[in-house]
């Protein structure tokens, strides 16, 4: 019984020394983006915490906005008043949990959905990497996936409602500025 009342005052007394901290990355066998890649838009200086991102969400997004604190994944950047989130994973984590890989989302958008008039989707298959660029045209949340034989990079970008079409611009340019690291 001793040794329980020692365990809670030490958590206890540790509490404000772990509140005090902030989070930057979140979620189960997620990677740094800077661990798996580099891009000339993200960097420590435009890296925010999870509690400031999760402000700009409910900013962003409004009454759309269902999420707690801690339902947020990933890791998130913002870049010219655009929230970017990222969740970096190695690739054979997640064929453990049967992913099946961009092509394959792919696939499913392109057949899926009324990409003529809605949606836009980009598919590229390069020498080092593949990327999947996809979003509706009328949206405040863009996606992209990319990935090359050792990490998947999956990402949004947020962007206030009068930045719709600078987000589109942006997220090209995004996609295009990653480099995986070896």
């Amino acid at each position: 019984m001793r040794v329980i009342h020692i365990y809670i005052t030490f958590l206890l007394l540790s509490l404000p020394i772990l509140g005090q901290a902030q989070t930057y990355i979140q979620g189960e066998d997620f990677l740094p983006f800077s661990q798996a890649a580099t891009s000339k838009y993200l960097h420590p200086k435009t890296q925010i915490s999870l509690e400031e991102a999760f402000i700009k969400l409910k900013e962003i997004e409004g009454d759309e906005f269902k999420k707690t604190l801690s339902q947020l994944r990933g890791e998130y950047y913002m870049v010219d008043g655009m929230l970017t989130s990222f969740s970096c994973s190695e690739l054979s984590t997640l064929r453990k949990l049967k992913y099946r890989g961009i092509h394959y989302s792919y696939e499913y958008i392109k057949y899926g959905f009324d990409t003529a008039e809605y949606w836009h989707i980009m598919y590229k298959d390069l020498d080092t990497h593949k990327t999947l660029v996809y979003y509706s045209r009328k949206s405040q949340v863009l996606f992209f996936d990319l990935e090359n034989d050792t990490y998947s990079i999956m990402g949004t970008v947020y962007a206030p409602i009068d930045k719709i079409n600078e987000a589109q611009e942006f997220i090209e340019k995004l996609v295009e500025s990653i480099t995986f690291k070896n």
